[in-house]
């Protein structure tokens, strides 16, 4: 797994919108979380964790960006279902995962995980085994410390 003071992969995501994200410049400091299932109650919960703090996010010019394998439709259906103010990734080819070490090699699905990178594409901070409810919030506080 992609560790703290590692350079992000050197990777170009592209948002369900077809939006361009390049990991090593990504313009704006970026959260970038990875969800198990669309549409799985813990997902759900997640995401909707992460958008409840959208303005928060916004205040300190922090990008949220989620990713997930499910495929393109249901991403963007899992997507309108939540509501969003942020964007979501479809890696169905899994290689994000694979490049951030977050796959898991018993389902094929990420283990859920969330970096924090800087506008130079370092990871400043990693999550790991993070908890659908009120993990945002410690993510936001460690925005407004490093960006705020």
């Amino acid at each position: 797994m992609i560790t703290e003071g590692e350079l992000a992969p050197d990777d170009v995501v592209t948002t369900i919108e077809a939006e361009r994200i390049d990991l090593r410049a990504p313009g704006s400091p970026l959260v970038l979380f990875f969800y198990r299932e669309a549409g799985s109650p813990a997902s759900a919960d997640l995401v909707r964790d992460f958008d409840e703090q959208h303005y928060e996010f916004d205040a300190v010019g922090v990008r949220v960006v989620g990713v997930g394998v499910d495929g393109p439709q249901r991403t963007a259906a899992f997507a309108a279902s939540c509501g969003l103010r942020f964007q979501l990734v479809d890696d169905t080819a899994r290689e994000v995962c694979r490049a951030f070490g977050v796959l898991d090699a018993a389902d094929n699905r990420p283990h859920p995980t969330t970096f924090m990178i800087d506008v130079d594409g370092v990871v400043r901070r990693v999550f790991s085994g993070i908890p659908a409810f009120g993990h945002a919030l410690d993510v936001v506080d460690d925005a407004h410390e490093f960006w705020g």
